[in-house]
């Protein structure tokens, strides 16, 4: 289980016993923690200003895909798969150069965000595979591209670029 942002809510009557429930900050959750209803206490580390601003840009991005430590992209497509009565998708990892046309094809180009996965990199490699993905995105006709990376507290933002057209 990742303990990096646990969130605790209890919500008078939504537990049967009276728990707190647990509930895993995603993509889809952070709305709880940004617009926290008067009637949910939370319990969890307090976001700072950039992750802040990022899981916002996120949820304003016309797509949102992940880069792997191995150079590969996750763009949100793979089998839906069942484990123990729970379905998860088993992502389908890209080069850049396999995804050419679908980026060329895509018809709202505002912003982009990459999410590097969270294993460390050297200084070197990050800004290279920053400006590496930068020249790629602004090359397919992408007008903003920020970068950021998952963390087990928070999500830093390592670039944010806009292009003129």
């Amino acid at each position: 289980m990742t303990l990096s942002l646990a969130l605790l809510t209890s919500c008078g009557n939504s537990s049967p016993e009276g728990e707190d429930q647990i509930t895993p900050v995603t993509r889809s959750s952070i709305d709880l923690i940004l617009n926290n209803p008067r009637n949910t206490r939370i319990k969890s580390l307090p976001l700072d200003r950039e992750s802040k601003r990022a899981f916002a840009l996120e949820r304003a991005a016309d797509l949102v895909i992940e880069f792997t430590g191995e150079g590969r992209f996750d763009i949100g497509v793979g089998r839906i798969k069942s484990a123990d009565g729970n379905s998860y998708r088993d992502p389908h990892y890209f080069s850049l150069g396999e995804l050419v046309e679908f980026f060329d094809d895509q018809r709202h180009k505002d912003l982009i965000v990459v999410n590097f996965h969270k294993a460390a990199w050297i200084r070197d490699s990050l800004e290279s595979d920053i400006a590496r993905i930068n020249d790629y995105f602004r090359d397919r006709g992408y007008r903003r591209v920020v970068i950021c990376q998952f963390t087990s507290s928070s999500r830093p933002i390592h670039s944010d670029t806009k292009f003129r057209q």
